[in-house]
Order: C-alpha cells, then sequence, then structure tokens
C-alpha cells in the first residue's frame, strides 16, 4: 500500500506528533475530518499506516453511501433510486480517479450527504444529529458556505411551527462557518491546498475536464427546466433544492481549485443523482419503449467521462510500497544519520527523524 503524493505523509506526522492539537491544522483553512483520520491512523505501527488510513478513508465514503440510501429512501424514493444514488458516492469517474485511499479528499463525501440532508425532511425529524454533522462538515470543507441555500429553502418551505427544529442545524453550520473564516479569512476560503490553479481549458483537453467542468450544472437546469414544463410533482422537494444549488456548487468549486477532479466530485455526484431521480419519475408517464431508450440515453451520457483518459489511480501502484520505504528507513537510520528521506507515490520524498521511525 502507498500514500498518495498529495496530501502525502504530513497529515499523519503532525497526527503523530502533535496529538489532538492537530485536528485543527490549517489546509490553509480548518480541515477537520481529514486531521482526525489521519490522527487515528497514527495510532498503527509506522509499516502499516499507509494501509489504516486507506481503511479508515474508505470506510467513511462507504459509511456516507449508505446514508444517502437510508435518507432518499425515508423520503421516499424507490429503494433501486436510492441504491442506485448512494453508488454514484464511490462509482463518480472523478472520484475513483483522485479519491482512493485519498484522506485528503474526505471533505467532498462530507459536503455531498450533508446537500442531501439539509434538502430533506430529516433535517427536521433529527435536528441534533444533523446539527453536529453539519458542524463537523463546515470546519472541514469550506464551500459548505453553498448549504445555506438549500437550508434556507428547506426552512421557507414549511410551517412556522415546524421551523423551531431548523435552530441547532442553522447554529451549527453558522459556527463552523464563523470559525472558518475567523481563522483563515475570506482569501483562505477561497484556495484550494497548494498547488497551482488552472482556471482557464487547455488546447486539447479532453471530455473527462470538459464533462466534470460543465455537466453537472447543464442536468440540473435542464431537469428543472422539464419537471417544470412537464408539471411533475412529487411529495419531497429534495431532488429541487440540490439541483438548484448545484451551479452555485460548480462555480464554487471552480473558482475554490480550478479546473480539477476532485474539484468535480460534489457536483458531479449530485447531478447524477438528480438525472436518476428525473428519469425514474419520467417512467410513470412514458410506455416502456420510451423508456427503455431514455434510460439506455442516460446511461450513454454518464459513460463519457469513463473513457480511458489516465492512468486510473496510479499513484496506488507508482514506486515501492511504503511498508518497504519504512524498511528500508530503518535500516539506514541504523547507520547514524539524523533523519532519511521515504518515497511517497514514485514523485515525492518525505523527510522523517530517525528517531521517530526508530519509535515507531
Amino acid at each position: 500500500m502507498r500514500f498518495p503524493a498529495d496530501p502525502g505523509y504530513d497529515y499523519l506526522f503532525s497526527g503523530a506528533s502533535n496529538g489532538i492539537r492537530s485536528w485543527f491544522d490549517l489546509d490553509p483553512y480548518v480541515h477537520f475530518g481529514a486531521h482526525f483520520l489521519s490522527w487515528l491512523a497514527s495510532f498503527a505501527p509506522l509499516e502499516n499506516q499507509a494501509i489504516a488510513l486507506a481503511t479508515f478513508v474508505h470506510f467513511t465514503w462507504s459509511l456516507l453511501a449508505v446514508a444517502i440510501f437510508v435518507v432518499l429512501k425515508r423520503e421516499g424514493f424507490s429503494r433501486f433510486v436510492s441504491l442506485l444514488s448512494a453508488l454514484t458516492l464511490v462509482l463518480c469517474p472523478a472520484a475513483s480517479e483522485s479519491s482512493l485511499a485519498n484522506v485528503g479528499n474526505i471533505k467532498w463525501p462530507l459536503l455531498i450527504f450533508a446537500l442531501i440532508l439539509v434538502s430533506s425532511n430529516q433535517l427536521q425529524r433529527s435536528p441534533k444529529l444533523s446539527g453536529a454533522y453539519l458542524f463537523l462538515t463546515g470546519i472541514t470543507n469550506p464551500l459548505s458556505a453553498v448549504l445555506f441555500l438549500p437550508l434556507l429553502m428547506n426552512f421557507f418551505g414549511r410551517d412556522k411551527t415546524d421551523r423551531k427544529s431548523f435552530l441547532l442545524p442553522t447554529v451549527g453550520l453558522l459556527t463552523s462557518f464563523g470559525i472558518q473564516a475567523i481563522t483563515v479569512g475570506s482569501s483562505g476560503l477561497g484556495h484550494g491546498t497548494g498547488g497551482v490553479k488552472v482556471l482557464t481549458p487547455w488546447p486539447g483537453m479532453g471530455l473527462f475536464w470538459w464533462f466534470g467542468l460543465i455537466s453537472p450544472t447543464v442536468i440540473c437546469i435542464s431537469a428543472l427546466l422539464l419537471r417544470s414544463l412537464l408539471h411533475i410533482h412529487t411529495k419531497s422537494h429534495l431532488i429541487t433544492r440540490v439541483s438548484v444549488v448545484v451551479p452555485a456548487l460548480a462555480l464554487g468549486s471552480y473558482l475554490y481549485g480550478g479546473i480539477g477532479d476532485r474539484y468535480f466530485i460534489a457536483p458531479m455526484v449530485i447531478s447524477w443523482i438528480v438525472s436518476l431521480a428525473f428519469v425514474h419519475e419520467l417512467g410513470s408517464r412514458l410506455k416502456r419503449g420510451q423508456f427503455i431508450a431514455i434510460s439506455v440515453a442516460a446511461l450513454l451520457i454518464f459513460l463519457i467521462p469513463t473513457i480511458k483518459w489516465f492512468n486510473s489511480s496510479w499513484y496506488l501502484t507508482a514506486g515501492p510500497t511504503w511498508s518497504e520505504e519504512v524498511e528500508l528507513a530503518r535500516m539506514n537510520c541504523s547507520s547514524g544519520p539524523t533523519s532519511v528521506q521515504l518515497n511517497i507515490g514514485g514523485i515525492r520524498n518525505t523527510e522523517l527523524p530517525c528517531a521517530y521511525i526508530k519509535h515507531n
């Protein structure tokens, strides 16, 4: 098992060195979720920390996929639509490429579920738990500010007697946003973690990138227009609320990190859920043959970003494994140096003190 080159071993080293204080390290924003999981993984033996962290990351993604299924099912969606929607979280091509075993991207599934939660009736039924979750999401992902839009839509769609239950979720979200804003300022909230931000399409930019950049907004606006034209009405307003917020989310992700696969994850997953719900709603209005044709067309559109454009997740197979690097580092430390270099993902090195390596 290997660490992704970004963020590499930095989070884990901070967790092992600084303990609980590492939970609030800045990237430049507060990135609680990533640092908390890294801190947990730091308790594993040094040679096993890569696989421990990957396990925690994948467990979190899987748990949030289950949560999406549960919320959608309780909102009245069919078991089939709810299951497919949950699977989009882990099957989304942008997530498959950049987020396998990558603790730095744990903020995206947290944001996706938060968006579904604040748009649903579950927010009112479990205000304490929802408030706590929104707070944790807010101190992990600075783009959580987009959650205020569906939250307000949900609030004003309720009777006055039901609006009291929105107090704790609103306080949780406002508090976390205030912490992020005070800690890093407005400039820090508008930037991802390091690296060069690419905002302009480049010559020969492939379908994967164009699809991730444009399709979420196009899909959601189209779904809203067609639902209005066809007078499609459902008991749950969740799909309408998430569709409205996706253009803002896509724009925010673009301004935040530029054209990058990790910044496509949240808008793409939500747009796919919107598509699945919309196609299912059309099923009752169409003949069997028409429904099958539309379903196949939607599937073909979803397959566009899966066209091979890159060696997917190459960073998990490039260079020596982490356990091999740790073994080599221990051998090198025995000759007397104070620190040694360990290879990360075949393209990056991290320097660790020999005292740390011997102790762990």
